[in-house]
Parts: structure tokens; C-alpha cells; sequence
């Protein structure tokens, strides 16, 4: 696929523009907390602390969660969670959890010790230890202990084992495979790199496959 026009990066992220800004919320597990009180449900709070589960529509600069953060848009600057962080909207700035995060779009850095699963766009790094999925464009570093995924790349992915990407413009360093439709710059593996057109090189100890070059 070919890359998409720059002016639709992030287009469908939520923004958050009718909410109501709150201090501070403080949950056990949703329905057990002070955000329980709030007289409006779109409270976006500046600071949001979940001992357990918390449930919220968004966070303006930190959220901390023992098990699982739940933000219904976006959250700026700082999350993170042992187990996981599920944001319907943007996060912007740091995310990172124990196992899981999984996002509308980010512009920032982002990091699971299993799993990112990201349903928009991605500016910045991601890593995790086993998978990165990014399903629309992605601009930067991907990191990935076994596989990265994105629909379009312009940088860099450095996979244990796969590098998957409809169009490269950068570079992809693998263990075991790089596949692309249309790459421009550099794949490089041990074992076999894959592309339909490909503007730039090719390296790998056993195979290298291009239509055209």
C-alpha cells in the first residue's frame, strides 16, 4: 500500500473539547471510586490513580494503575499500569504496562512487555517484548522481541523474528524475515527479506525477492 497523505495523520483520534477538567480521581475498581461522584461522566482529570481497575473518560497529565487503566479518550503525558492500558482516543507522551496497551493513536513512547496494539496512527517509539501492531501509518522506531506490523513505515523496525509492512521508507532489521509491498532504503536479515517493488538494498544470507528493483 502506498503512504498516505501527511495531512491525515492522526485524523481519527477522539479530542476531547466538551469535557469538564477535574483534579484528582482516586478508584478500587470501577464503580468503587470518587469518579462515581462526578456530575459529569466526560470529567477529564489532571491526576487519576486506580489501586486496582479504574475507569475514566480521560486524563490531562499522569494516571497510575496497579492492574488496569480504562480511559474512554484521550491521555496526555504519563500512563502506565502493571497489567494493561486500553485508551479509546490519543495518548500523548509515555505509556508503558506489564503486559498489554492498547490504543487509538499515539504520539510519543509506548511500551508492553507482551503487546501494542495501536488502531490509528503512531509518531515516536514503541517497543514490546513480543508484538507491535500499529494498523495505520507508522513515523519513527518500532521495537518488537518477535514481530512488528504497520500498514506504512517511514524509519526504522527492528524485529527478533518479522518485520510485516505495506510500505517501508526507512529501514527493516530482522532475525528471520522482512516483507514488504514497496520499500524505499534498506532490508535487512539473516535469512530471507521479501518485497513486491523495493528503491534502495537488499541483505540477507539466503534469500533476497523483489519484482523490481
Amino acid at each position: 500500500s502506498k503512504p498516505k497523505p501527511k495531512e491525515a495523520f492522526g485524523k481519527d483520534c477522539l479530542c476531547i473539547d466538551d469535557s469538564l477538567f477535574t483534579d484528582v480521581q482516586f478508584s478500587v475498581v470501577p464503580g468503587i471510586s470518587t469518579n462515581c461522584f462526578a456530575k459529569n461522566k466526560n470529567a477529564v482529570y489532571d491526576f487519576s490513580f486506580n489501586l486496582i481497575m479504574g475507569k475514566v473518560h480521560g486524563v490531562k497529565y499522569m494516571e497510575l494503575g496497579g492492574v488496569v487503566n480504562i480511559d474512554e479518550a484521550n491521555v496526555s503525558y504519563l500512563q502506565g499500569a502493571g497489567v494493561g492500558n486500553i485508551v479509546g482516543g490519543k495518548v500523548t507522551g509515555a505509556q508503558w504496562s506489564g503486559v498489554f496497551n492498547m490504543t487509538g493513536c499515539v504520539t510519543g513512547a509506548q511500551h508492553a512487555g507482551v503487546v501494542n496494539h495501536v488502531k490509528g496512527d503512531f509518531l515516536g517509539v514503541q517497543h514490546a517484548g513480543v508484538v507491535n501492531i500499529v494498523t495505520r501509518d507508522f513515523v519513527g522506531a518500532q521495537f518488537g522481541g518477535v514481530m512488528n506490523f504497520a500498514d506504512s513505515v517511514r524509519g526504522f523496525q527492528d524485529a527478533g523474528v518479522i518485520n510485516q509492512a505495506g510500505y517501508v521508507k526507512g529501514m527493516q532489521l530482522s532475525g528471520v524475515v522482512n516483507r514488504a509491498a514497496n520499500v524505499k532504503g534498506v532490508q535487512m536479515t539473516s535469512i530471507v527479506n521479501l518485497a513486491n517493488d523495493i528503491k534502495g538494498v537488499q541483505v540477507a544470507a539466503v534469500v533476497n525477492r523483489a519484482r523490481t528493483v
